[in-house]
C-alpha cells in the first residue's frame, strides 16, 4: 500500500489525493500527517510538504490544497514532458505540485472567478488557461497521472497499479424532435409563412409531404440511430428536452403523444437523461418538474442531465442539479472549442469551491460537439474528423472515457448533409 504524508488534511487535498489513486491509478493508499508513522514504513511513499524524508517520492505542495478561499493566483505555465504544467515548485522528483495544478483544473477555480460570459452566460473556451497555453486538446491531467504512477514504479517496482480500460460512450441531444412534424397548427402556419417570405419553395413542398406522411420526418433518424447502438453493442445516452416552449426550447411539446411513444422507445434501447430547459435554468424547481415529466413517460428513474446551451453558472447549476436528484452530469465541456474543459478524460465528482467540499455529484466530461466545429468554428464534416480523430487518440492513450455530443438534426442528411455519415465513422474510430 502506498503511504502518503501531508502535514495538514484538507478537504481540497483529501478530494484530489483520492481522484488520482481511486479512480485514475487505481492502487491503495493511506493519507496521514503523522512524521514518525511515515518515516519508520518500510513499503512505497510519497511525501507531500516540505518536510525532508529518506526513501520517498516528494512532491512539494504550491499551497492551494491548504487553503479555504479563492482568489486570483499568478500562474506560470511551461513544458513538461510531452506536455504543459503549472505551479513551479522545487522537490527533488516532480518540478511542479501535480496536485495543486489537477485540483485548479477539475474544481474548475478559474469559473469561480471574474470573467466575461457569452450571450448566454456562459465561461467561453478562449477565457481558460488550457487554451491560452495550448493544452486544452490535451488531458493533461491524465498526463501527470501517468508520469507520477512511472516515477512510483521506478522507486517501488512491486506497487501494484489496475489499469483502467477505455470506454466510449455516444450521447445524442434531443433539441428539436423532429422539424416539421407534432409542431401543431399554429407553429406549422407561422414556419409555412416564413418559407413563403423568403421564397423558400424547396422547404415547403419538404414540410408538406412530410406533414401528408408522404416522407420520413428530416430529424427522424433514431431507427438508424437503433441499428449503430445494437450493431456496435454502444452504450448511447439521449437527453430529452421536456420543458415548455421558449425562446431557446424549441422542442416538440412533452405532451405531444407522437414524442411520447417516441420517447418510451428510445428507453427500451437506450439510456434516458434530462436536458433541463434554458428557461429552467437556475431553478431546480423547474428541472424537477420536467425531469418527473420524463420519468412518468419511460416509467424509470432519470439520473442524468446535460444542460440544454451547456448553459451552466457555477457553483449553482450543479446545486441545482443535486436538489433535482441528479447524481450524473454531461455537460463539462466548451460549447465553442473541442477539448478537455476540466483537464481530465476519466469522470470526476464536482468539488463545491464555495462549500469547500466534495459532492456526490459524478461529472462526465465530453470531448466533442458537432455544432463546435459546424456553427462555432465553421468547419466541414471531413475536417472535423480529423480533430475527432486525435482527441480519440489521446483518450484511447491514456485509458480514459470518450464522450461525444451530436444533436437529433445533425442526422438530417439534407439540412446538415455529411454529418450523419461523420457520426458513423467516429463510432468506428472510437468504438
Amino acid at each position: 500500500m502506498l503511504l502518503i504524508f501531508a502535514k495538514k488534511n484538507t478537504s481540497r487535498l483529501q478530494y484530489i489525493i483520492h481522484y488520482f489513486f481511486r479512480d485514475i491509478l487505481n492502487t491503495e493508499f493511506n493519507l496521514i500527517n503523522d512524521a514518525k508513522q511515515f518515516e519508520i514504513y518500510t513499503g512505497p511513499k510519497l511525501n507531500y510538504s516540505v518536510q525532508s524524508f529518506e526513501n520517498c517520492i516528494s512532491i512539494c505542495p504550491q499551497g492551494i490544497l491548504f487553503e479555504d478561499d479563492i482568489k486570483q493566483i499568478k500562474i506560470a505555465v511551461f513544458d513538461f514532458e510531452t506536455t504543459k504544467a503549472f505551479f513551479r515548485t522545487s522537490s527533488p522528483d516532480f518540478s511542479f505540485d501535480l496536485f495543486g495544478a489537477s485540483f485548479y483544473l477539475l474544481s474548475r477555480y478559474e469559473e469561480y472567478l471574474p470573467f466575461i460570459a457569452d450571450q448566454h452566460g456562459r465561461f467561453e473556451a478562449k477565457q481558460s488557461l488550457s487554451a491560452k497555453y495550448n493544452f486544452l486538446f490535451q488531458p493533461v491531467i491524465n498526463y501527470w497521472a501517468d508520469s507520477l504512477k512511472k516515477t512510483l514504479r521506478l522507486r517501488f517496482p512491486s506497487i501494484p497499479f489496475k489499469e483502467n480500460k477505455y470506454h466510449f460512450i455516444p450521447t445524442i441531444d434531443v433539441d428539436n424532435v423532429y422539424a416539421y412534424t407534432g409542431k401543431g397548427f399554429f407553429r406549422s402556419t407561422g414556419a409555412y409563412l416564413k418559407s413563403v417570405l423568403k421564397l423558400d419553395l424547396e422547404t415547403i413542398v419538404d414540410r408538406t409531404y412530410v406533414l401528408l406522411g408522404k416522407r420520413f420526418d428530416p430529424f427522424d433518424g433514431y431507427l438508424e440511430q437503433e441499428y449503430l447502438v445494437k450493431k456496435h453493442q454502444l452504450q448511447l445516452i439521449y437527453f430529452l428536452l421536456f420543458g415548455s416552449r421558449s425562446k431557446y426550447d424549441h422542442n416538440v411539446a412533452p405532451e405531444n403523444k407522437k414524442y411520447q411513444t417516441l420517447v418510451q422507445h428510445l428507453s427500451a434501447f437506450s439510456e434516458i437523461g434530462i436536458h433541463p430547459s434554458y428557461r429552467s435554468n437556475g431553478r431546480s424547481s423547474g428541472i424537477i418538474s420536467e425531469k418527473e415529466h420524463l420519468e412518468k413517460i419511460t416509467k424509470k428513474k432519470v439520473l442524468q442531465s446535460r444542460q440544454h446551451f451547456l448553459k451552466m453558472k457555477l457553483p449553482d447549476t450543479y446545486r441545482n442539479l443535486i436538489e433535482s436528484g441528479i447524481t450524473e452530469d454531461y455537460s463539462m465541456g466548451y460549447a465553442s472549442s473541442p477539448g478537455f474543459r476540466a483537464g481530465t478524460c476519466i469522470p470526476f465528482n464536482f468539488f463545491d469551491l464555495e462549500q469547500n467540499e466534495e459532492t456526490n455529484l459524478r461529472i462526465f466530461p465530453f470531448a466533442v460537439m458537432d455544432i463546435t466545429f459546424r456553427d462555432y468554428l465553421k468547419i466541414g464534416p471531413k475536417e472535423a474528423l480529423a480533430h475527432i480523430e486525435k482527441l480519440i487518440t489521446e483518450v484511447k492513450k491514456m485509458n480514459g472515457v470518450f464522450i461525444s455530443v451530436w444533436h437529433d438534426r445533425s442526422f438530417s442528411t439534407t439540412h446538415y448533409p455529411g454529418w450523419k455519415q461523420i457520426f458513423e465513422k467516429m463510432i468506428e474510430l472510437a468504438k
